[in-house]
């Protein structure tokens, strides 16, 4: 008896995906590209861009960054090569961001800056609530409020 053997990795150009977290949708996703491995449940994601939907009142978050990779079985996804946070008028930046489903939480461990009317927020490293649309920057935090390098 012969054995086909099939390629364990699917690829998939301007796919779009939503995630659910206790029945609930908790965001909505796009990509350029994408591969998964069926295998091992990997995968890969090119021009990413993630929305969260408004809760209890908080306006509507998005997430963009060039790539992203992770495990879907794990829950979790690294984006990475530049990642941007948009909410409202404030714009966080980071060069990358990982999101772990043991803990539903985005942790980020490169330094981060928070642009928005009037402030720029800067510090080493992060912890965001995408549920509660929270961020907690750790490690020490600069404010620079109304002058020159805020945004207006």
């Amino acid at each position: 008896m012969q054995t086909e053997k099939v390629t364990p990795e699917m690829r998939f150009e301007e796919l779009r995906f939503r995630a659910y977290r206790d029945g609930r949708l908790s965001a909505t996703g796009e990509a350029a590209q994408a591969g998964y491995r069926r295998d091992n449940g990997d995968f890969t994601l090119e021009t990413m861009s993630l929305v969260f939907p408004e809760s209890d009142g908080s306006a509507e978050a998005r997430l963009t960054a060039p790539q992203g990779s992770g495990n879907a079985r794990a829950r979790d996804l690294l984006a990475s090569g530049g990642v941007k946070l948009l909410r409202g008028t404030d714009v966080a930046t980071t060069e990358e961001a990982r999101f772990q489903g043991s803990d539903g939480l985005v942790h980020g461990d490169r330094p981060i800056s928070v642009q928005g009317t009037g402030y720029v927020l800067t510090g080493p490293r992060f912890v965001a609530d995408p549920r509660a649309q929270a961020l907690r920057i750790e490690g020490g935090a600069r404010l620079l409020a109304g002058g020159r390098g805020a945004a207006r």
